[in-house]
């Protein structure tokens, strides 16, 4: 869960790191948070990340950034897992 000292050039972990690093930017799930609609917003975090490794880093960070903010940390640390694991391997 310490993810200060971690750092990658790979554009994917990248992007996984900085969704649970501290403080989240959740501009696009901002509207859903502040209507209290916190099932939307889960289920429009998963939607994003839904292609698994093919998904936008950017969607990915923002996903994983969402369901840590909720308290959701084993969801989100599932999720990463599953997206890291598979990965086409090069």
């Amino acid at each position: 869960g310490e993810f200060d000292a971690v750092r990658s050039e790979d554009p994917l972990e990248a992007a996984i790191i900085a969704g649970f690093a501290a403080p989240p930017a959740l501009t696009q799930f901002e509207a859903l948070l502040e209507k209290r609609r916190f099932g939307e917003a889960v289920i429009k975090a998963l939607s994003l990340m839904a292609d698994g490794p093919r998904a936008d880093p950017l969607d990915v960070e923002s996903g994983l950034a969402l369901l840590n903010h909720l308290g959701l940390v084993d969801v989100a640390r599932q999720t990463a897992l599953y997206t890291l694991l598979t990965r086409p391997r090069s």
